[in-house]
């Protein structure tokens, strides 16, 4: 299953975090869709491989 994340606000870093610690979902499943380029990169670094 394929999930979008329109918007990395406090709601959608928690709901990401929360998929890939649980293994719901593997990162490679996730899209991830901000205003800033900063905050998203951010998120992305953040997110273990």
């Amino acid at each position: 299953m394929k999930v979008a994340f329109i918007g990395t606000g406090s709601m959608g870093s928690l709901l990401i975090d929360a998929f890939l610690r649980s293994g719901a979902l593997h990162q490679s499943f996730i899209c991830i869709s901000n205003r800033s380029r900063i905050k998203r990169s951010g998120l992305q670094d953040a997110i273990p491989e």
